[in-house]
């Protein structure tokens, strides 16, 4: 599935095809809250999406928390911006309160579409995004009530929050991606209404 096709909100079936004919240029806001600087899968993820959507011609601004900087060089038509993160355990939640100021600055830019990861402090961002008026493609790659419990997570309390966080973010979302056919089921089972999603 081309990257170009889910961030186009009209476009409800995607397909290879399709990404050869599609020649809109559009400019996207990619929000990450992972620490750029770590090697891992998910930090290699989110460079490779922002470099593909530039290389296909697309304008990328890549959101960031400032924990450590990025060791690839990115295209031409894709940058990172590194907004403020105390660290520690909870790095991406107060970067996620930090980061309002570059979203702010970012409706100057007016981007075309938001990409955004589903995660715990994921909803207060979605919701800002869409107070603002952008379209949100959000990418869900786990189930986060199961993910939390095998990270032992057991309070009953912090595990109503994780889900009521997360069906208020698939709520808010324009368009999703996920990565498998069951958590395209848990998302339509969240939502519990008619909302485009795609498999990745």
């Amino acid at each position: 599935v081309s990257p170009t096709n889910l961030l186009d909100p009209g476009h409800h079936e995607a397909s290879l095809a399709d990404s050869d004919n599609f020649s809109v240029r559009v400019k996207i806001l990619h929000v990450c809250h992972w620490d750029l600087s770590s090697p891992d899968a998910e930090t290699i993820r989110k460079l490779a999406l922002t470099r593909e959507l530039a290389l296909l011609g697309h304008e990328v601004v890549l959101l960031a928390p400032g924990l450590g900087r990025a060791r690839e060089r990115l295209p031409r038509g894709a940058r990172i911006v590194y907004a403020p993160s105390l660290g520690g355990r909870f790095a991406a939640h107060t970067y996620a309160l930090g980061a309002v100021l570059f979203l702010l600055l970012a409706t100057l830019w007016r981007p075309d579409a938001v990409y955004l990861t589903d995660y715990t402090a994921s909803a207060p961002v979605a919701l800002l995004l869409r107070i603002l008026g952008h379209d949100l493609v959000l990418e869900v790659n786990g189930i986060p009530v199961q993910d939390a419990r095998m990270q032992g997570i057991r309070s009953g309390l912090w595990l109503r929050l994780i889900s009521l966080f997360s069906r208020a973010t698939y709520r808010l979302a324009t368009r999703v991606a996920v990565v498998s056919p069951e958590i395209r089921d848990a998302v339509a089972a969240a939502i519990g209404r008619p909302v485009p999603v795609v498999v990745v």
